[in-house]
């Protein structure tokens, strides 16, 4: 993807602003943090677990939504102010439809 985004080919703008790195993480982590809450909450719905379970669910999805998009996240970021970061921002905002979000996000 590094390279397909690194071309020379010309960058399709969204119609909407882009958003800045800070916001795509920030979206980024909202969508994930719901996400993650609608399925915690569906698997409590068809049973409960004990608080250790529970613990073990949330931490195993932190750890995929980390390893899924954090590189990603931490890439826009590092080079927030290039080219090749821009169109990450770009292609992250209209790949996941995100908005801006009122909060910071995590630190990937």
């Amino acid at each position: 993807m590094d390279r397909l985004l690194m071309t020379e080919s010309p960058v399709i703008v969204p119609s909407s602003p882009s958003l800045s790195a800070v916001q795509i993480v920030a979206a980024l982590s909202d969508r994930a943090s719901g996400v993650s809450a609608r399925e915690l909450a569906r698997l409590n719905g068809r049973g409960s677990f004990d608080s250790a379970t529970n613990a073990e669910i949330t931490a195993t999805l932190e750890r995929i939504i980390d390893a899924l998009l954090g590189h990603a996240c931490r890439h826009i970021t590092e080079h927030a102010d290039t080219p090749v970061g821009q169109r990450h921002a770009i292609a992250l905002q209209e790949l996941f439809a995100l908005e801006p979000s009122s909060e910071s996000g995590p630190a990937w």
